[in-house]
């Protein structure tokens, strides 16, 4: 017990310790891509650098963190589970089941590493450098096929069999890639611009494979990129969409990309009937995704087990597709189980305003869509990326509740109210004290429009967000909750939060109660104490005022009284 208190208080070994979480991290991310073979020795470099990566953060967890973690992610691990039903039963893949275990206790440990790190650019560095290593390793094997260039034009030139398949390459390459034009989007050092240099290595990496969804997810993720970028600029969004497109086509004529232009002539012929030579891989990818789904509705439930489709299909391989592969296998349950944390993870971008909403949406949006050509259920860096996905919604992704940002933010605030101005600069008054903010804070009043008694929700909020657009508030206040709609849909696209002021001035049921606060991101209680009644999602982002009091004193006493503020 002495040694353990010697160790929590010791900065230097802190220090040590949390570089080699980092190291470690590091090292484990280049070993999945370069040993991942499980037909060679070095498969047993993967398992040990994983021990070593988890001993680290366990170590430093227990030491200075909690093992805290987020609820939802159980729902990996029961999937896991579940999956054992089907694979005891009829395919007898104990092997593959086990390396799920493998890869959901990697899911854990990256998230723990993630929370050691603290610090998102910095584990993002860790897996940019990682897999750029990775890289220098792939183009130094490779270098005689990488220096010959007539190879390129050859049919059927793809590399990276010898460390994995190369469509599993290529995966590595789109995450490399992803996430250095991340670092290019919100970075803001200058410095970002130097990651230009891993987004063309990565590039070269991912066309080398021969790999047609990686053409599809390096098209998915610059569109993404231009449009967040330039999305108030639609101009320059235009051009740029327009220059992209310009250059993609002159890359697809050069030689470099023959092998991949050719594969897509030919899947494009064979889907719509044209020409005399058919491509057999889109051939198989559709009859065995086919397939896969007609398995499925054979063994609904549960399914054939881990790899059933290999096993009982007759093609000795996967199917090409994610969803049919999934059905096969675990059937209806497990494919349900398999795709809620990417339920969980959308629904929590469209209820909250999350920071890192945009690098989410991204690659849960990739997912979705390279389901339709990949099976990555059990493969690596899928969980990696899953862990990285929780680690920014959950952890570090949950911001300061409204009522303590700073003030010098808060310089323009809309009040959107169904009473009239007066009332509503009433109530502009109590909020400005209760959050602090200076006398030079302009507060705007929108009042909603009733015509025949009526309030029409999708014109007020078209009226709403052209003002917002217009206005481009730090903050838009609903008062009273009845508006919650009208702001969250005039607010889609903005980063803007805005609160709910309820006066409870009607009882609702306990659905309805919790529900829609959750779309705001902040909400006051007039003379309520919403730990009473709320669920701690809500009140964390609450707080409670005697509106009354406040309306009745002077302005030097409000501001004096921030004791009359009760925050949790």
């Amino acid at each position: 017990m002495r040694l353990i208190s010697n160790l929590r208080s010791s900065n230097a070994f802190k220090k040590v310790l949390y570089v080699l979480v980092a190291v470690s991290m590091g090292i484990y991310i280049f070993c999945l891509p370069t040993f991942g073979q499980s037909t060679t020795k070095t498969l047993y470099l993967v398992y040990a650098s994983m021990i070593v990566f988890a001993l680290c953060v366990l170590l430093y967890i227990f030491l200075y963190e909690n093992f805290k973690f987020p609820i939802t992610t159980l729902i990996i691990p029961l999937f896991v589970i579940f999956a054992f039903i089907g694979t005891a039963v009829y395919s007898k893949q104990y092997r593959s089941w086990l390396s799920l275990v493998l890869l959901v206790g990697s899911f854990y440990i990256f998230i723990y590493g993630f929370k050691c790190i603290k610090n998102r650019f910095l584990f993002f560095n860790i897996i940019i450098i990682s897999l750029l290593l990775f890289s220098f390793y792939f183009f130094f094997y490779y270098r005689k096929e990488i220096l010959n260039f007539d190879i390129f034009k050859t049919e059927g030139f793809r590399l990276g069999s010898h460390f994995d398949n190369p469509n599993s390459i290529a995966v590595y390459a789109l995450i490399g890639l992803s996430l250095s034009l991340i670092i290019f989007s919100y970075g803001r050092k200058k410095i970002k611009y130097l990651y230009a240099v891993p987004f063309l290595l990565f590039s070269v990496l991912g066309i080398v494979t021969g790999s047609r969804t990686f053409i599809l997810g390096l098209i998915f993720f610059i569109l993404i990129f231009l449009f967040t970028k330039f999305k108030r600029h639609r101009i320059v969004l235009i051009l740029s969409l327009a220059i992209f497109i310009l250059l993609f086509i002159i890359l697809l004529n050069t030689p470099f990309m023959a092998t991949i232009k050719m594969r897509f002539i030919r899947a494009f012929n064979t889907l719509f009937g044209i020409g005399v030579k058919v491509d057999t891989s889109t051939i198989e990818r559709y009859l065995w995704s086919d397939y896969g789904i007609f398995m499925g509705s054979k063994n609904a439930l549960i399914g054939y087990g881990s790899k059933g489709f290999p096993v009982f299909s007759g093609t000795g391989t996967y199917a090409h597709n994610n969803y049919a592969e999934v059905i096969c296998d675990f059937g209806i349950i497990g494919t349900i189980l398999f795709y809620f944390p990417l339920g969980i993870l959308l629904f929590k971008f469209f209820v909250s305003k999350n920071r890192n909403s945009a690098i989410v949406i991204t690659f849960v949006s990739y997912y979705i869509l390279a389901g339709f050509f990949n099976v990555y259920y059990y493969n690596k860096v899928y969980y990696m990326v899953i862990a990285i996905l929780f680690y920014l919604t959950y952890i570090d992704g949950v911001q300061e509740p409204f009522y303590i940002q700073r003030v010098e933010k808060l310089k323009k605030v809309v009040i959107v109210s169904e009473y009239s101005e007066k009332d509503s600069k009433s109530f502009s008054q109590a909020i400005e004290c209760l959050n602090g903010f200076d006398v030079s804070t302009e507060v705007f009043t929108v009042l909603c429009k009733k015509q025949n008694g009526k309030r029409s929700i999708f014109k007020e909020s078209i009226r709403l967000r052209k003002f917002i657009k217009h206005e481009k508030p730090d903050l838009v206040i609903s008062v009273p909750q009845n508006n919650w709609l009208i702001c969250h849909l005039s607010l889609l696209g903005f980063k803007t939060p805005y609160i709910i002021y309820k006066n409870d001035l009607k009882r609702e049921s306990g659905f309805l109660r919790n529900t829609y606060l959750y779309f705001a991101d902040g909400v006051v209680f007039e003379n309520q104490n919403p730990t009473k009644t709320y669920s701690k999602r809500i009140t964390k982002k609450s707080a409670y005022i005697d509106l009354f009091w406040f309306l009745d004193s002077s302005i030097e006493k409000r501001k004096d009284a921030t004791d009359k503020f009760i925050k949790y």
